[in-house]
């Protein structure tokens, strides 16, 4: 047994991230002068940039490079794992720097209070050149990157048993915070949204199901393209049509038509604010009307949503015809009290839901932070006519 596959079997990388070890060496050099040697610890700050890779290659094949982060769990079970830093594909040879960058690099960012990490490199020779249909994701974004597995990844491609592999340990330090508000996480967020966000989520976190709200909220950038902060609370919305909303999950504009019901922690003795937006108008890419307010509700007593302040009628997904998937996040706001808004009523139109802010809306009301969330995607299906004309649109 070579001395890397005992470096991978003694530090529990098998099995823990793939079942086999490699048996050959990847050699890892930063610019900072830091070298990975099979376990040795490096600090975040030494290992920000992306580093020279060098393994042993044949210069006719092709070559897939995995760099992750096993070690983001929630207690006993590896909720989480992983957290990949970098994917690259079909790298001619040795030379990584003509692959096909799947995810960008990002360096490590354990969260304070976390312990130590293992950041692990794999590689894998492909059978040929590979047809790729992951979501293309660059160094500042985060989309995508949790709750991977290198051995799934490997299988859907056919990529065998690993090659080479090398790793290193680190723990946070005061790069970290940097790290952070370059992937545009702002530094009042909540520790558990940072947790998320760099692969790890402490026994001081919400619950699993609390963590995945948090998590599909930053893996889908509604946080920050909606809000600072995710809610920690799943939030239960199902439609008349059977249809229920599930953190990112595709439903169609046909499905979503009528009033849904909604369920959360709610203390009967205080007030909410319910709402349903959709950032990505007229579209994601170009979301210039970002956002388009369907829903909007205050003064909930509970969660009696029909006892409420009607501040716009509900309307439901109406996402032009060839402007993609489009984002309908749902939002529970506590309020500190009963409100009195100056809002307008909006009845079934257009008017005043475009270019709306519920960020801005939450300040303007001294409500907060959402506790409670979901959201669902939706793209053109026959029934959107049928929508913009009652909007009169």
């Amino acid at each position: 047994m070579s001395l890397v596959s005992k470096a991978f079997e003694s530090s529990k990388i098998v099995p823990d991230v793939i079942p086999t070890p490699p048996s050959g060496n990847i050699e890892l050099k930063y610019p900072s002068g830091a070298v990975a040697s099979q376990g040795n610890e490096l600090t975040p700050t030494q290992v920000k940039e992306q580093p020279s890779v060098s393994y042993e290659a044949d210069p006719n094949a092709f070559y897939t490079l995995v760099f992750t982060d096993p070690d983001n769990y929630d207690g006993p079970e590896p909720v989480y794992r992983e957290w990949h830093h970098w994917l690259v594909g079909n790298i001619p040879g040795s030379d990584v720097s003509k692959g096909e960058v799947l995810s960008g690099y990002i360096g490590s960012g354990p969260p304070e209070g976390t312990g130590i990490h293992r950041y692990v490199y794999i590689l894998y020779k492909q059978p040929g050149k590979l047809n790729f249909d992951e979501k293309r994701l660059t160094n500042k974004s985060i989309d995508g990157r949790a709750a991977f597995s290198t051995k799934k990844f490997a299988e859907k491609y056919s990529l065998g048993a690993p090659v080479a592999g090398n790793f290193y340990r680190a723990q946070f330090d005061d790069y970290v915070p940097l790290l952070y508000k370059s992937l545009g996480v702002r530094h009042k967020m909540h520790r558990l949204c940072v947790l998320i966000l760099l692969g790890c989520v402490s026994n001081l976190t919400a619950s699993p199901v609390q963590s995945d709200v948090a998590q599909t909220f930053l893996e889908h950038e509604v946080v920050p393209d909606v809000l600072s902060v995710a809610p920690a609370e799943y939030l239960t919305v199902k439609f008349p049509s059977g249809a229920e909303v599930n953190g990112g999950n595709v439903l169609t504009p046909t499905l979503v038509k009528d009033v849904p019901t909604l369920s959360w922690n709610a203390n009967p003795d205080l007030f909410y604010t319910v709402v349903n937006t959709d950032p990505d108008a007229p579209s994601r890419a170009d979301p210039v009307s970002r956002e388009f307010a369907h829903w909007l509700v205050g003064n909930v007593p509970g969660d009696d949503i029909a006892a409420g302040d009607r501040l716009m009628q509900y309307v439901g997904a109406g996402p032009s015809l060839g402007s993609g998937l489009h984002r309908y996040v749902f939002l529970v706001y506590q309020q500190p009290a009963k409100l009195e808004f100056d809002e307008p009523r909006i009845d079934m139109t257009a008017e005043n839901r475009r270019a709306f802010s519920i960020a801005n809306f939450a300040k303007k009301y001294n409500l907060g932070d959402p506790i409670a969330g979901n959201f669902y995607q939706a793209e053109y299906d026959d029934y959107v006519p049928t929508v913009h004309e009652q909007l009169g649109i």
